[in-house]
């Protein structure tokens, strides 16, 4: 195209000429005519983040920059094996674009016109493209043409999406509007829903085991092989009702399902009931009443209906979130005065990772608002208390063994919560060590249990408590540099993705991205070849629109954050 480009190919690619090839595309890099802020900068709004690959969506709705391993095309800048720097997506079309998703080695985005692209691995034939070749370059998803797609999602080599098609059964009548959820990709684990015994499909696959109502909201959430489908209808309350379809590995009871139609897994969408989010004290005040007013003489499936009515008119479901062996969904509940509360909450189930204990079906993780007036209003600042009062959780996410979620406390101040393993500093809280030892118990029990504490908090074995519980993501790496104005971006920002074993978080005000965790093949897209792991999180200079904030964090990096915020190993 005429154009100097920082990843030329190399006619030889082996490990003996790894840091060679590395240092010619750095040299590169940096004989690169003009302004080197002025020529690179971007203003992203949406980040995602995979296997050892991140993208990132610019506020212009059509550029996509992707960084980290390309080994199966999922940049999307032709076949180039890695690029430690943000790299514009080669797109062929000119639509404005809305999400990306990332999978564990693929790539999705999704335009505003409603059509579906994807790239990358392809051997499960999760790009949809009706063959098993991996894509170097977007490519549009053709079955899908013809529907309007709404929402996507990456699992780990699955696929999914919500569409709508507009059904005209005789000439001159009103098009119906009719919602379809498809899937496609692996299907070892029935994670397809579609209680076939195929292992894959590579096409998209029409899922119809959901019930038909007018759902008015959707969401998909894909795990490693599990998948959660979130389908709302919003009636004559603010607050949506809820149904939740699960399907695919149940091993480590990431479906919440005590028994499953394949064994060990589920190979068909099942919904998990609103009763199964119900505190067994409620459940006991609801036989309680029942018998009071003598309503308990129906048959068993009667009785099963009203328990149900009753637990979906108090629970909501409003975000879920899926990792490899685990799941995360947040609710709004009814209070015993029949009133919505101020507060959201957090249920999990499968592995914990910071979060208890393995759950078989889901929990309300009651000790979180501990952990968020612990660390969050601790240290009020002057003219508000320490009181929780409203919680709101405006994202969350999963990786493969740990979670992030960005929260509004008090409906004013924004906070960046992670939990669950601390390896390759993927939960930006710093030198753990150190943060263990600055953290205090409290009569809440907010901390580590006292049975859990001899294990670290980080036990791989059942009986502890695996990986670190909620707190905060540590700002140490950017004070210590006098980056303020950065810290306050980062305070404030607007969405966060979380992959295998890093982080990234954005604020879409100002276009920022900041990474941490594992840097191997460049997938935190600060152009570091020396260090490992960011252990707090960096400031990707490539999304600075100050020149000098720009140049001063590429020169911490070159020092390599004496403050400790890289590290060489785990943590």
């Amino acid at each position: 195209n005429g154009k100097k480009d920082l990843y030329v190919p190399t006619p030889i690619w082996t490990e003996e000429k790894k840091d060679t090839f590395l240092s010619r595309r750095i040299a590169a890099f940096e004989a690169l005519e003009g302004g080197r802020a002025e020529k690179r900068s971007a203003s992203a709004k949406r980040v995602a983040a995979g296997g050892s690959h991140s993208l990132a969506l610019c506020n212009d709705n059509h550029s996509i920059f992707a960084w980290g391993s390309n080994n199966s095309g999922q940049l999307g800048i032709g076949n180039f094996p890695v690029a430690l720097e943000p790299s514009r997506v080669v797109f062929k079309t000119t639509e404005q674009i809305k999400a990306v998703a990332c999978g564990f080695n693929h790539s999705m985005c999704l335009s505003t016109n409603g059509n579906l692209y994807t790239w990358g691995e392809n051997r499960s034939g999760q790009l949809g493209h009706g063959d098993y070749h991996n894509r170097f370059y977007p490519c549009v998803v053709e079955a899908l043409q013809g529907a309007r797609v709404e929402e996507i999602a990456a699992g780990g080599e699955h696929s999914g999406c919500v569409a709508k098609v507009f059904l005209q059964e005789e000439f001159g009548q009103i098009p119906e509007e009719d919602i379809q959820f498809h899937l496609w990709g692996n299907n070892t684990r029935g994670q397809l829903g579609l209680g076939k015994e195929e292992s894959q499909f590579n096409v998209p696959q029409k899922v119809t085991t959901i019930e038909d109502r007018p759902y008015t909201d959707f969401d998909i959430a894909l795990g490693s092989f599990h998948t959660l489908i979130l389908a709302k209808l919003l009636e004559n309350d603010d607050v949506p009702y809820s149904w939740l379809y699960v399907a695919g590995d149940n091993e480590s009871y990431q479906l919440g399902l005590l028994e499953c139609d394949m064994g060990s897994y589920q190979s068909t969408l099942k919904e998990l009931k609103a009763v199964n989010f119900e505190d067994p004290a409620d459940k006991e005040n609801d036989e309680e009443t029942a018998r009071q007013d003598g309503e308990t003489d129906g048959s068993d499936l009667e009785e099963e209906m009203k328990e149900e009515t009753l637990a979906k008119d108090r629970h909501r479901i409003q975000l879920i979130a899926a990792g490899p062996d685990f799941s995360l969904a947040v609710l709004r509940e009814k209070t015993r005065q029949n009133n919505w509360s101020a507060k959201q909450v957090l249920y999990a189930w499968g592995e914990p990772h910071g979060l208890g204990r393995r759950q078989s079906v889901p929990r309300k993780v009651k000790e979180f608002e501990a952990y968020v007036t612990e660390h969050a209003l601790a240290d009020p600042e002057p003219g508000d208390d320490n009181w929780l009062h409203h919680l709101t959780f405006e994202s969350i996410q999963a990786g493969d063994s740990h979670a992030i979620a960005l929260l509004t406390i008090n409906k004013s101040k924004k906070h960046l919560f992670v939990w669950g393993d601390s390896s390759f500093g993927k939960l930006g809280i710093g030198n753990v060590i150190e943060a263990a030892k600055a953290s205090k118990d409290t009569k809440s029990g907010g901390r580590i249990p006292a049975t859990d504490r001899k294990n670290g908090g980080d036990s791989k074995s059942g009986a502890g408590m695996q990986g670190k519980p909620p707190q905060l993501v540590s700002m140490g790496g950017l004070l210590s540099h006098g980056h303020n104005a950065l810290v306050a971006l980062l305070k404030t920002c607007s969405g966060a993705a979380a992959g295998t074993s890093h982080s990234l978080a954005v604020n879409e005000d100002s276009g920022n991205v900041f990474a941490w965790g594992y840097m191997k093949d460049g997938r935190l897209g600060v152009g570091e070849t020396e260090r490992t792991t960011a252990i707090a999180p960096i400031a990707v200079p490539f999304f600075i629109q100050d020149s000098s904030a720009q140049k001063t964090t590429v020169l911490d990096s070159e020092n390599k954050y004496a403050d400790g915020a890289l590290d060489d190993g785990l943590d």
